[in-house]
């Protein structure tokens, strides 16, 4: 009797266990959260510039109707790896017009990746400058102390350009995603995924001039590392709320 009582409860035990193990799930992804999705999916390409393209001095945009963009010698170099792209150091890509939607008055976001290689030889290093001084538009740089910093022309004059600097101080060698967003109330900076930092502010005012990817307006003002892909999304703020 003992003996089957044992083996029943033997095998009660192991029903038991083997239920409990049964609703763990080790493997689930876990649920990204609201600001990683706001930043990861922003809405429809609208611009997109994959430097893997350029070649001969040419840079085509993969959205019809976009503008092209040029560059003189000397052409920065292609990289696969950390990141596939383009290689810059005292390079530029530019010649060509901003986005239309820059001019549109809708809000948008700009996304680019970027793996930083050295120091800015001056005041800052040039991504991404989609501006023109103290009047439109918007440029983002990396500075000497490695942060990174977004210049935003609301209007003309020094009294409507607004600053976002970021928290984090990049890594030499490491891959960036690097989103600026534009809502109409909010200048606000993701940096692979994560909130960084935001600040209160309209739209940049509407620019159509020339953009510049891998320096920006300054004396060697030249960034030093990868860039992989600008891309410009039409977004819509209303959605975002709700995430």
């Amino acid at each position: 009797m003992r003996k089957e009582y044992s083996i029943f409860a033997g095998l009660a035990l192991m029903f038991v266990m083997t239920s409990a193990q049964a609703e763990v799930k080790p493997d689930a992804a876990p649920v990204a959260g609201a600001v990683e999705n706001a930043a990861t999916a922003p809405g429809k390409c609208v611009s997109m510039w994959d430097l893997q393209d350029f070649k001969d001095g040419q840079l085509n945009n993969k959205i019809a109707g976009e503008s092209a963009l040029s560059a003189k010698e000397p052409f920065p170099q292609p990289v696969t790896e950390p990141l596939t792209g383009m290689r810059f150091t005292k390079n530029c890509i530019s010649f060509g017009k901003c986005p239309a939607i820059m001019s549109s008055g809708a809000p948008y976001s700009m996304i680019t990746e970027i793996v930083p290689e050295g120091i800015p030889g001056a005041y800052c290093g040039g991504i991404v400058q989609a501006f023109s001084y103290l009047n439109s538009g918007f440029r983002i740089s990396l500075g000497q102390d490695m942060k990174l910093g977004v210049e935003i022309n609301t209007g003309k004059g020094s009294e409507n350009t607004k600053y976002v600097q970021s928290k984090t101080v990049l890594q030499i060698g490491t891959k960036y995603k690097v989103e600026v967003r534009f809502d109409g109330k909010m200048a606000t900076l993701f940096i692979t995924g994560q909130l960084d930092n935001a600040i209160a502010c309209p739209l940049p005012a509407p620019s159509s001039g020339d953009i510049q990817i891998g320096c920006a307006s300054g004396k060697d003002y030249y960034f030093i590392g990868i860039i992989g892909s600008v891309g410009f999304y039409a977004i819509d703020p209303a959605k975002d709320e709700k995430k």
